[in-house]
């Protein structure tokens, strides 16, 4: 009887043992929260860079003399100069950047030619210039290929500092004075992507700054409006 027992209770404790017929459940699927990317579409580019390139400045200048009516006038050539550019700015991963920029060149005055002189028309002068701006501008870049056009431009402050002697005539004369005025640059240009953090950026820039107040040694003021054209190579850094 205790063998008859012990058999019918293994007979029914064995399926236990053995596992049910039911299939387990499957894990529960592991649902990903998505990423910051995902949900704001930002880029990777995205965040602060800074940037650093030589110029090639190609500058002329217009003025006019506040010593009679009509008042002489004329234009100043002055040779090309080379000089630096750097800016800091925010890249918002959807083609826009904004940034500060910092530029310095400067060179020698050539040609001083009067319009409307009674006693004399041009002159070479011997001088000078130095032009400092700080500027703070918009770009956008199009498409993320290997070669990527922009746009932009922007507004600020520029400083000159000019001396430069000349013959007006029989007498010789110098122009000089520093002075700050507002100015503004419109371009295009590309950029080349190296790697994730470092690009290649080639821009042509078109820069105005009007109004400079300088004075000649007789104590006559001249009112100089500066025009110049700017292409710039250099790199781009994302941090």
């Amino acid at each position: 009887m205790r063998f008859a027992i012990i058999a019918l209770a293994t007979s029914f404790a064995a399926p236990a043992f053995a596992g049910s017929s039911q299939a387990p459940s499957a894990d529960p699927s592991v649902v990903m929260a998505p990423t910051e990317q995902a949900i704001t579409g930002a880029s990777p580019m995205r965040g602060v860079y800074g940037a650093l390139s030589g110029l090639h400045a190609s500058p002329s200048a217009s003025f006019t003399q506040d010593d009679s009516v009509p008042s002489p006038n004329g234009n100043l050539s002055l040779k090309n100069a080379l000089g630096l550019t750097g800016a800091v700015g925010y890249d918002y991963g959807n083609g826009l950047r904004l940034e500060l920029e910092l530029m310095h060149f400067g060179g020698n005055t050539d040609v001083l030619s009067f319009t409307n002189a009674t006693s004399f028309q041009s002159n070479q002068t011997d001088g000078s210039y130095k032009l400092t701006a700080g500027m703070l501008n918009a770009w956008y870049t199009f498409g993320d290929g290997s070669i990527r056009p922009l746009v932009g431009g922007g507004v600020g402050m520029m400083h000159a500092d000019v001396n430069m002697d000349f013959q007006a005539g029989s007498t010789p004369l110098n122009i000089s004075g520093k002075d700050t005025v507002f100015a503004w640059q419109v371009g295009l240009g590309a950029e080349v992507p190296i790697n994730d953090r470092m690009s290649m950026v080639v821009t042509y820039r078109h820069l105005r700054a009007n109004g400079f107040d300088l004075a000649d040694s007789q104590g006559t003021a001249v009112d100089v409006d500066l025009k110049t054209n700017i292409v710039t190579i250099g790199a781009m850094f994302r941090f």
